[in-house]
């Protein structure tokens, strides 16, 4: 669906999220976004999970006025210094750019892209989805 013609609800479900200066084996994302605005993520390092001890909550939001998203990793200020993404999109609720910064205070690009529940079942696994095809 165009991000024009979407609401909220339209964003609700999973993601894969990479960073457009990364290659996906550097820095790749999972992320599920709920109905409620909240959501959960976790992320991959040069080919591993990251180091964080479980799934992270996020709290996120669609302006449709404005078609910008935001999606809080700081889940509204409770943890300080983590990452926030908040811009202006276009292109459809199953693929769009957003622009942000990092935890570390880095300007940062990321790309997002509607996955099913088995590429997220794959990407859980550090396994490489292809095709319809865990790897």
């Amino acid at each position: 669906m165009n991000v024009k013609n979407a609401v909220s609800d339209s964003f609700i479900g999973y993601y894969k999220v990479l960073d457009v200066h990364r290659t996906y084996k550097q820095y790749h994302m999972w992320m599920e976004l709920y109905a409620n605005n909240q959501g959960v993520y976790n992320e991959y390092l040069n080919g591993k999970k990251s180091i964080k001890p479980s799934e992270e909550d996020i709290y996120w939001k669609f302006n449709k006025s404005a078609q910008r998203i935001s999606i809080d990793y700081s889940n509204r200020g409770r943890k300080r210094g983590w990452a926030e993404f908040d811009g202006q999109i276009s292109g459809t609720t199953n693929h769009f750019n957003l622009s942000g910064h990092w935890g570390n205070g880095r300007n940062g690009d990321i790309v997002m892209t509607r996955i099913t529940k088995d590429e997220l079942v794959c990407i859980k696994n550090q396994g490489a989805f292809r095709n319809g095809v865990c790897y």
